[in-house]
Protein backbone atom coordinates (compact mmCIF):
# COMPACT_ATOMS: atom_id res chain seq x y z
CA UNK A 1 0.00 0.00 0.00
CA UNK A 2 2.85 2.40 0.75
CA UNK A 3 4.24 1.74 -2.71
CA UNK A 4 0.93 2.79 -4.29
CA UNK A 5 0.93 5.98 -2.18
CA UNK A 6 4.48 6.85 -3.34
CA UNK A 7 3.48 6.27 -6.95
CA UNK A 8 0.52 8.61 -6.41
CA UNK A 9 2.75 11.40 -4.98
CA UNK A 10 5.20 11.05 -7.83
CA UNK A 11 2.40 11.34 -10.32
CA UNK A 12 0.96 14.41 -8.56
CA UNK A 13 4.29 16.31 -8.52
CA UNK A 14 4.41 18.91 -11.34
CA UNK A 15 7.11 18.68 -13.91
CA UNK A 16 9.78 21.38 -14.52
CA UNK A 17 7.90 22.66 -17.57
CA UNK A 18 4.70 23.05 -15.51
CA UNK A 19 6.62 24.99 -12.85
CA UNK A 20 8.09 27.40 -15.44
CA UNK A 21 4.63 27.90 -16.94
CA UNK A 22 3.19 28.71 -13.49
CA UNK A 23 5.90 31.35 -12.90
CA UNK A 24 5.11 33.03 -16.19
CA UNK A 25 1.40 33.12 -15.32
CA UNK A 26 2.10 34.78 -11.95
CA UNK A 27 4.41 37.38 -13.58
CA UNK A 28 1.79 38.21 -16.20
CA UNK A 29 -0.87 38.68 -13.50
CA UNK A 30 1.39 41.08 -11.58
CA UNK A 31 2.09 43.18 -14.66
CA UNK A 32 -1.61 43.51 -15.26
CA UNK A 33 -2.04 44.87 -11.68
CA UNK A 34 0.69 47.48 -12.29
CA UNK A 35 3.20 45.89 -9.92
CA UNK A 36 5.98 45.42 -12.43
CA UNK A 37 8.62 46.19 -9.76
CA UNK A 38 7.94 42.82 -8.08
CA UNK A 39 9.01 39.39 -9.19
CA UNK A 40 7.21 36.13 -8.87
CA UNK A 41 9.81 35.02 -6.40
CA UNK A 42 9.09 38.03 -4.15
CA UNK A 43 5.30 38.24 -4.21
CA UNK A 44 2.54 35.98 -2.86
CA UNK A 45 4.66 33.14 -1.45
CA UNK A 46 1.50 31.22 -0.49
CA UNK A 47 0.09 31.42 -4.06
CA UNK A 48 3.43 30.44 -5.56
CA UNK A 49 3.61 27.42 -3.25
CA UNK A 50 0.14 26.36 -4.26
CA UNK A 51 0.88 26.71 -7.98
CA UNK A 52 4.35 25.30 -8.34
CA UNK A 53 4.55 23.15 -5.22
CA UNK A 54 7.74 24.72 -3.68
CA UNK A 55 8.18 25.89 -0.05
CA UNK A 56 7.15 29.49 0.66
CA UNK A 57 9.74 31.95 2.12
CA UNK A 58 9.66 35.57 3.37
CA UNK A 59 10.11 38.14 0.63
CA UNK A 60 11.84 41.53 0.82
CA UNK A 61 9.89 44.49 -0.53
CA UNK A 62 11.55 47.77 -1.56
CA UNK A 63 8.71 50.06 -2.60
CA UNK A 64 9.28 53.75 -3.32
CA UNK A 65 7.26 54.65 -0.21
CA UNK A 66 9.48 52.57 2.04
CA UNK A 67 12.65 54.02 0.59
CA UNK A 68 11.29 57.53 1.09
CA UNK A 69 10.36 56.71 4.73
CA UNK A 70 13.87 55.48 5.47
CA UNK A 71 15.39 58.64 3.96
CA UNK A 72 13.05 60.92 5.93
CA UNK A 73 13.77 59.07 9.20
CA UNK A 74 17.51 59.47 8.72
CA UNK A 75 17.10 63.15 7.84
CA UNK A 76 14.99 63.75 10.98
CA UNK A 77 17.60 62.13 13.21
CA UNK A 78 20.33 64.24 11.64
CA UNK A 79 18.33 67.43 12.17
CA UNK A 80 17.70 66.57 15.86
CA UNK A 81 21.39 65.89 16.47
CA UNK A 82 22.35 69.15 14.75
CA UNK A 83 19.81 71.11 16.84
CA UNK A 84 21.11 69.64 20.11
CA UNK A 85 24.70 70.44 19.15
CA UNK A 86 23.81 74.00 18.18
CA UNK A 87 21.64 74.73 21.28
CA UNK A 88 23.13 77.52 23.44
CA UNK A 89 24.17 76.80 27.01
CA UNK A 90 21.68 77.94 29.67
CA UNK A 91 22.36 81.17 31.49
CA UNK A 92 24.73 80.82 34.44
CA UNK A 93 23.30 81.14 37.95
CA UNK A 94 23.91 84.69 39.07
CA UNK A 95 21.91 85.15 42.26
CA UNK A 96 20.10 83.66 45.26
CA UNK A 97 16.43 83.95 46.20
CA UNK A 98 15.36 82.70 49.64
CA UNK A 99 11.74 81.76 50.35
CA UNK A 100 11.17 81.53 54.11
CA UNK A 101 8.90 79.10 55.90
CA UNK A 102 7.47 79.49 59.39
CA UNK A 103 9.90 80.53 62.09
CA UNK A 104 12.76 83.03 62.44
CA UNK A 105 14.65 84.60 59.59
CA UNK A 106 18.25 85.65 59.07
CA UNK A 107 19.88 87.75 56.34
CA UNK A 108 20.14 86.07 52.96
CA UNK A 109 23.90 86.56 53.20
CA UNK A 110 23.98 83.98 56.01
CA UNK A 111 22.26 81.41 53.76
CA UNK A 112 24.71 82.30 50.99
CA UNK A 113 27.58 81.62 53.41
CA UNK A 114 26.15 78.14 54.06
CA UNK A 115 25.93 77.53 50.31
CA UNK A 116 29.52 78.70 49.80
CA UNK A 117 30.63 75.98 52.24
CA UNK A 118 29.05 73.36 49.97
CA UNK A 119 31.85 71.06 48.69
CA UNK A 120 30.59 71.35 45.08
CA UNK A 121 29.88 75.08 45.23
CA UNK A 122 31.95 75.64 42.07
CA UNK A 123 29.43 73.54 40.10
CA UNK A 124 26.45 75.67 41.12
CA UNK A 125 27.11 77.96 38.16
CA UNK A 126 25.50 75.32 35.89
CA UNK A 127 23.94 72.80 38.30
CA UNK A 128 22.00 69.65 37.47
CA UNK A 129 19.46 67.75 39.56
CA UNK A 130 22.18 65.64 41.20
CA UNK A 131 24.05 68.74 42.43
CA UNK A 132 20.84 70.39 43.68
CA UNK A 133 19.91 67.25 45.67
CA UNK A 134 23.33 67.22 47.31
CA UNK A 135 23.02 70.93 48.10
CA UNK A 136 19.70 70.26 49.86
CA UNK A 137 21.37 67.53 51.94
CA UNK A 138 24.18 69.93 52.82
CA UNK A 139 21.77 72.63 53.99
CA UNK A 140 19.72 70.21 56.09
CA UNK A 141 22.89 69.30 57.99
CA UNK A 142 23.55 72.93 58.96
CA UNK A 143 22.82 73.93 62.58
CA UNK A 144 19.73 76.04 62.74
CA UNK A 145 18.09 74.68 59.58
CA UNK A 146 14.88 72.83 60.38
CA UNK A 147 13.68 71.97 56.86
CA UNK A 148 14.68 72.43 53.23
CA UNK A 149 11.45 72.18 51.27
CA UNK A 150 12.68 72.90 47.75
CA UNK A 151 15.66 74.03 45.69
CA UNK A 152 15.09 74.99 42.08
CA UNK A 153 16.34 77.28 39.31
CA UNK A 154 14.13 80.23 38.40
CA UNK A 155 14.31 82.90 35.71
CA UNK A 156 13.51 86.40 36.94
CA UNK A 157 12.83 89.16 34.41
CA UNK A 158 13.91 92.66 35.33
CA UNK A 159 16.85 95.07 35.32
CA UNK A 160 20.23 93.35 35.06
CA UNK A 161 23.74 94.67 34.65
CA UNK A 162 25.34 94.27 31.23
CA UNK A 163 28.52 95.49 29.53
CA UNK A 164 27.83 97.84 26.62
CA UNK A 165 30.62 98.40 24.08
CA UNK A 166 29.86 101.49 22.04
CA UNK A 167 31.96 102.34 19.01
CA UNK A 168 34.80 104.62 19.97
CA UNK A 169 34.04 104.42 23.69
CA UNK A 170 35.25 102.31 26.57
CA UNK A 171 33.02 99.42 27.73
CA UNK A 172 30.46 100.56 30.31
CA UNK A 173 28.36 98.64 32.84
CA UNK A 174 24.71 99.66 32.57
CA UNK A 175 21.34 98.37 33.78
CA UNK A 176 19.20 96.86 31.04
CA UNK A 177 16.03 94.79 31.01
CA UNK A 178 16.83 91.11 30.85
CA UNK A 179 16.46 87.72 32.50
CA UNK A 180 18.46 86.54 35.49
CA UNK A 181 18.81 82.87 36.40
CA UNK A 182 18.74 82.44 40.17
CA UNK A 183 18.91 79.67 42.71
CA UNK A 184 15.68 79.63 44.74
CA UNK A 185 15.88 77.96 48.16
CA UNK A 186 12.76 77.36 50.25
CA UNK A 187 13.62 76.55 53.87
CA UNK A 188 12.67 77.02 57.52
CA UNK A 189 14.91 77.63 60.52
CA UNK A 190 14.71 76.17 64.01
CA UNK A 191 13.13 78.27 66.73
CA UNK A 192 15.52 79.31 69.55
CA UNK A 193 14.24 78.46 73.00
CA UNK A 194 16.99 79.16 75.55
CA UNK A 195 20.10 81.34 75.34
CA UNK A 196 23.46 79.69 75.90
CA UNK A 197 27.11 80.57 76.11
CA UNK A 198 30.14 78.46 75.25
CA UNK A 199 33.36 78.30 77.24
CA UNK A 200 35.02 80.89 74.96
CA UNK A 201 32.13 83.31 75.37
CA UNK A 202 30.40 82.55 72.06
CA UNK A 203 26.66 83.10 72.25
CA UNK A 204 24.43 80.28 71.04
CA UNK A 205 20.83 79.11 71.35
CA UNK A 206 19.14 75.88 72.33
CA UNK A 207 15.89 74.80 70.72
CA UNK A 208 13.15 72.77 72.41
CA UNK A 209 14.86 69.53 71.42
CA UNK A 210 18.19 70.52 72.98
CA UNK A 211 19.99 71.25 69.69
CA UNK A 212 22.67 73.93 69.76
CA UNK A 213 21.83 76.70 67.27
CA UNK A 214 24.00 79.57 66.02
CA UNK A 215 23.75 82.81 67.90
CA UNK A 216 22.78 84.88 64.86
CA UNK A 217 19.20 83.58 64.98
CA UNK A 218 16.61 85.94 66.46
CA UNK A 219 15.60 84.52 69.82
CA UNK A 220 12.86 84.89 72.42
CA UNK A 221 12.59 87.80 74.81
CA UNK A 222 14.62 88.31 78.01
CA UNK A 223 13.99 86.62 81.33
CA UNK A 224 15.13 83.12 80.41
CA UNK A 225 18.09 81.44 82.09
CA UNK A 226 21.43 81.09 80.31
CA UNK A 227 22.59 77.54 79.59
CA UNK A 228 26.24 76.99 80.54
CA UNK A 229 28.84 74.17 80.41
CA UNK A 230 27.40 73.06 77.08
CA UNK A 231 30.68 71.54 75.87
CA UNK A 232 30.95 69.33 78.97
CA UNK A 233 27.55 67.75 78.50
CA UNK A 234 25.96 65.39 76.02
CA UNK A 235 22.82 65.48 73.97
CA UNK A 236 20.76 63.79 76.70
CA UNK A 237 21.62 66.53 79.20
CA UNK A 238 20.83 69.31 76.73
CA UNK A 239 17.49 67.66 76.04
CA UNK A 240 16.93 67.48 79.80
CA UNK A 241 17.62 71.23 80.10
CA UNK A 242 15.11 72.10 77.39
CA UNK A 243 12.47 69.74 78.79
CA UNK A 244 12.89 71.13 82.32
CA UNK A 245 12.36 74.70 81.20
CA UNK A 246 9.34 73.65 79.15
CA UNK A 247 7.82 72.29 82.39
CA UNK A 248 8.66 75.17 84.80
CA UNK A 249 9.29 78.22 82.60
CA UNK A 250 5.71 79.51 82.80
CA UNK A 251 5.28 78.65 86.50
CA UNK A 252 8.20 80.43 88.18
CA UNK A 253 8.89 84.11 88.64
CA UNK A 254 10.51 85.68 85.62
CA UNK A 255 14.25 86.08 86.17
CA UNK A 256 14.29 83.98 89.36
CA UNK A 257 16.38 81.23 87.71
CA UNK A 258 19.38 82.90 86.08
CA UNK A 259 21.49 79.95 84.89
CA UNK A 260 21.13 76.31 83.95
CA UNK A 261 24.55 74.67 84.36
CA UNK A 262 24.71 71.37 82.49
CA UNK A 263 27.73 69.90 84.30
CA UNK A 264 27.97 71.10 87.92
CA UNK A 265 29.02 69.21 91.05
CA UNK A 266 26.01 67.58 92.70
CA UNK A 267 27.71 67.01 96.08
CA UNK A 268 30.40 68.67 98.19
CA UNK A 269 33.87 67.23 97.47
CA UNK A 270 35.31 65.20 100.32
CA UNK A 271 39.01 64.61 100.86
CA UNK A 272 40.02 61.04 100.12
CA UNK A 273 36.74 60.26 98.37
CA UNK A 274 36.03 59.98 94.62
CA UNK A 275 35.01 63.17 92.90
CA UNK A 276 31.26 63.79 93.13
CA UNK A 277 29.09 63.25 90.10
CA UNK A 278 28.20 66.16 87.85
CA UNK A 279 24.76 66.98 86.54
CA UNK A 280 22.23 69.71 85.87
CA UNK A 281 22.08 72.50 88.45
CA UNK A 282 19.75 75.52 88.27
CA UNK A 283 21.14 78.70 89.83
CA UNK A 284 18.76 81.12 91.53
CA UNK A 285 18.96 84.89 91.48
CA UNK A 286 20.23 85.01 95.07
CA UNK A 287 22.93 82.40 94.45
CA UNK A 288 20.98 79.34 95.62
CA UNK A 289 21.36 76.05 93.79
CA UNK A 290 18.70 73.56 92.67
CA UNK A 291 20.21 70.09 92.22
CA UNK A 292 18.31 68.52 89.34
CA UNK A 293 20.71 65.66 88.61
CA UNK A 294 21.48 63.51 85.61
CA UNK A 295 19.07 62.15 82.98
CA UNK A 296 19.86 58.51 83.80
CA UNK A 297 18.75 58.97 87.42
CA UNK A 298 15.15 58.59 86.30
CA UNK A 299 15.63 54.84 86.50
CA UNK A 300 15.43 55.21 90.28
CA UNK A 301 11.77 56.21 89.97
CA UNK A 302 11.95 60.03 90.01
CA UNK A 303 10.98 61.47 86.65
CA UNK A 304 11.75 64.94 85.34
CA UNK A 305 8.08 65.80 85.77
CA UNK A 306 8.35 64.90 89.49
CA UNK A 307 11.42 67.11 89.84
CA UNK A 308 9.75 70.02 88.06
CA UNK A 309 6.69 69.72 90.29
CA UNK A 310 8.83 69.79 93.46
CA UNK A 311 10.81 72.81 92.21
CA UNK A 312 7.68 74.85 91.51
CA UNK A 313 6.08 73.83 94.82
CA UNK A 314 9.13 74.79 96.91
CA UNK A 315 9.69 78.14 95.21
CA UNK A 316 6.05 79.09 95.68
CA UNK A 317 5.94 78.04 99.30
CA UNK A 318 8.98 80.07 100.31
CA UNK A 319 8.18 83.66 101.10
CA UNK A 320 11.66 84.70 100.02
CA UNK A 321 13.24 82.35 97.49
CA UNK A 322 16.54 84.18 97.97
CA UNK A 323 16.85 82.39 101.34
CA UNK A 324 17.10 79.00 99.64
CA UNK A 325 20.71 77.81 99.70
CA UNK A 326 20.15 74.41 98.10
CA UNK A 327 17.14 72.49 96.88
CA UNK A 328 17.77 68.84 96.11
CA UNK A 329 15.07 67.23 93.97
CA UNK A 330 17.12 64.24 92.81
CA UNK A 331 15.45 61.76 95.13
CA UNK A 332 11.94 60.71 96.04
CA UNK A 333 12.15 62.77 99.26
CA UNK A 334 13.49 66.19 98.11
CA UNK A 335 14.82 68.64 100.69
CA UNK A 336 15.98 72.24 100.83
CA UNK A 337 18.50 74.14 102.96
CA UNK A 338 17.96 77.76 103.98
CA UNK A 339 20.52 80.47 104.43
CA UNK A 340 21.16 81.95 107.83
CA UNK A 341 18.84 84.84 108.68
CA UNK A 342 21.63 86.73 110.49
CA UNK A 343 22.71 89.16 107.83
CA UNK A 344 22.67 86.66 104.98
CA UNK A 345 25.82 84.96 106.30
CA UNK A 346 26.89 81.38 105.83
CA UNK A 347 24.46 78.53 105.36
CA UNK A 348 22.71 77.44 108.52
CA UNK A 349 23.20 73.66 108.54
CA UNK A 350 20.31 73.22 110.89
CA UNK A 351 17.79 74.95 108.68
CA UNK A 352 16.98 71.93 106.58
CA UNK A 353 13.48 70.67 105.89
CA UNK A 354 11.95 68.13 103.56
CA UNK A 355 9.79 69.28 100.70
CA UNK A 356 6.20 68.19 101.18
CA UNK A 357 4.58 67.51 97.84
CA UNK A 358 1.38 69.44 97.19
Amino acid sequence: MSRNWDNHNAAAKPSREEQEAARELVAAAQRQRGESDFTADDEAPEARSALIGVPAGPGTRFTPWRVAAVILTGLSLWLIAAAVAAAPNPRPVSGLAVVWGDGPRIPDAAILAMINRFPDAARLNQPNDFILDHLATHLRAQPGVAEVKQIRLVHIRGPVQAIVRAKGKAPALVNVNGVTRKLEVTLALRQPFLPGVLHDGTRVWLDKEGRVLPGNLPGPGPGRPVVRAIERSGGATLKQVADLWSLIGDQVERGLITDLVCAELLDTPTTGMPAPAQGLVAVLRGGGRILVGRPEEERFGVTLEDKARNIVHTLRCQGDPARIATLNVRFREPAYTLRSTSGGGPIDPGATAPVRPH
